[in-house]
């Protein structure tokens, strides 16, 4: 068995696939170690400690057994192994895709995709980072199946396959279709520059793709509906999936208008008039102007630009970059994106190491070394931004931790056998991550959600400190039961235990004049005991503020 595979693995996996699948790995632990290596938890990690990540509701009837594989714990060594090892994949379909055969390409191309800032988004919610792994891998195996050479009737199983691919990968999260969309798209690029192609070809692989993307949506919009038919459940409202297909003439060009500023948005971090430029910001202006020089430069020297049906082909592909990076915006009114949708975006940059590295090869240009180096830049660049992110989550678990540590103890001190409840009033002041790191300003680069100390929710006291009350220990009882809420997007079945009620109940408590009376968190009296109920007051309430 062992010299099977030893022969498999030298004569059959070509170099290009080792080098891109070992790159990738191995770059991808080095930037991402800290947070393989260390428990940080945001606040969707709370209900998601332990779940089965059944989010049919949301669309993602696949993500349970995607998640799988790593058992539901969040296990971050385990989980992060298991995404290098999809990353991996990944990286050696997308070498296949272009066909790359430099070293220096695939290593550079590996490091642009495992250092995206997608990436260090996805990791910060690690407990589904494994699943999102393989949905990448798959979105990039469907365009690996869908070269030219394939579109014909030898290769139908080939592109039927491409189609189930793209089916389960959008059952896992959908935002990689837009992945394996812009791998195609910029893939479809490299073949008009090359103009090696008859134009019967280049349409013939277009109506390919229109068909096998069509079937493939379609199938996994039937395979959801029938999903939910037997859990007897109904869209979710996060994100306005409950409203996919629901779009009038004029959300819909809304929506486009949106996409588009958005896509410019993501290169230069915010508004850089408003709020000035940064690292990120400069890295990324220079990359569009070089994607700008090399796609024209390319178009000119190939020969595209003298044949309108080429140039017009190449003009639509650049015109459908923002829209296929942000194409749920145009599927649903009010969508918005998060940079763990937008791992897509990943793939321009690959296209244009790939661009400079063609044009050097077989025109010389001189300016394709100085691409090279920017995207090496901008792989360090992204590299120290995803440590600063996880940095930053250490310090907002620990914060919040040694909050909720003191919280559990001033209750203890209180609690004489007799409490059943506790109820939490208001919150603790904003720990806002521009109070520590003004000089970078991560909103883009991390897109995480903090874990501050407003976060003092029943998940966290129950899940991450020795919260207890001792009438439940004395007479043998478990705590109630707490209900997941709606506007979460966790599993529809998911629930956990707490002796702390719910933000309603606090609500009404903090309208009690005793309540009111009491000093705010971290007064002597800030906690207090009233009948069977432990009173947190964390801070005034709206009406005493107003």
């Amino acid at each position: 068995m062992g010299s099977e595979f030893l022969t498999f693995y030298h004569k059959k996996l070509k170099k290009s696939w080792k080098l891109a699948f070992f790159s990738a790995f191995w770059i991808g632990l080095l930037v991402h170690i800290y947070k393989f290596t260390n428990l940080l938890p945001n606040h969707d990690s709370l209900y998601n400690f332990y779940s089965s990540q059944n989010m049919v509701a949301s669309g993602r009837w696949f993500l349970s057994i995607a998640c799988g594989f790593s058992s539901w714990f969040d296990l971050p060594w385990v989980i992060g192994i298991l995404s290098l090892f999809f990353m991996g994949l990944t990286a050696a379909m997308v070498a296949e895709v272009f066909q790359m055969e430099n070293p220096v390409l695939i290593i550079l191309s590996s490091a642009l995709l495992v250092s995206f800032p997608a990436i260090t988004a996805t990791m910060a919610f690690e407990f589904t980072a494994d699943g999102y792994m393989l949905s990448m891998a798959l979105a990039a195996f469907s365009t690996c199946l869908t070269r030219m050479e394939y579109i014909d009737r030898k290769h139908w199983k080939k592109l039927v396959l491409s189609g189930v691919c793209i089916c389960l990968s959008c059952g896992i999260y959908q935002a990689y279709v837009s992945f394996a969309f812009i791998l195609a798209v910029c893939y479809f690029m490299m073949e008009l520059l090359e103009n090696r192609r008859t134009d019967r070809e280049l349409w013939h692989w277009i109506a390919a793709q229109v068909l096998i993307y069509g079937c493939a949506l379609a199938a996994y919009y039937g395979i959801w509906k029938l999903c939910m038919a037997a859990a007897g459940i109904g869209a979710t409202t996060y994100l306005n999936i409950d409203q996919v297909g629901i779009m009038t003439p004029s959300q819909l060009s809304g929506a486009a208008v949106t996409a588009v500023i958005h896509f410019v948005r993501f290169f230069l971090e915010w508004n850089i008039l408003q709020h000035g430029v940064t690292v990120y910001s400069v890295l990324n202006m220079l990359f569009l102007v070089f994607f700008g020089i090399g796609l024209v430069y390319g178009a000119y020297k190939g020969g595209c630009l003298k044949r309108k049906q080429r140039a017009f082909l190449l003009l639509l592909c650049v015109a459908s970059l923002p829209f296929g990076c942000y194409i749920w915006m145009l599927t649903a009114p009010d969508v918005y994106y998060k940079t763990i949708m937008l791992q897509s975006v990943a793939v321009l940059y690959i296209f244009m190491a790939v661009l400079f590295e063609y044009l050097v090869r077989h025109t010389g240009c001189k300016a394709g070394n100085f691409a090279l180096a920017l995207l090496t830049a901008i792989v360090m660049n992204n590299s120290v931004a995803a440590n600063m992110s996880y940095t930053y989550m250490d310090l907002c678990y620990e914060k919040t931790y040694a909050a909720a540590v003191e919280l559990s103890t001033r209750i203890h001190q209180l609690d004489d056998g007799t409490q059943r409840h506790i109820v939490l009033c208001g919150n603790l002041d904003f720990w806002q991550q521009e109070d520590y790191f003004d000089h970078s300003k991560l909103r883009q680069l991390g897109a995480w959600k903090e874990l501050d100390r407003t976060i003092l929710m029943p998940q966290y006291l129950s899940l991450y400190t020795d919260l207890d009350l001792s009438y439940y220990r004395i007479h043998r009882l478990e705590h109630p039961v707490v209900k997941n809420d709606l506007n979460i997007p966790a599993p529809y079945n998911w629930e956990f235990r707490s002796p702390v009620l719910g933000s309603e109940d606090g609500k009404a408590w903090a309208k009690k004049p005793e309540v009111q009376a009491m000093p705010v968190w971290p007064a002597r009296d800030s906690v207090q005991v009233m009948g069977d109920t432990v009173v947190v007051k964390l801070s005034e309430t709206e009406e005493q503020v107003s």
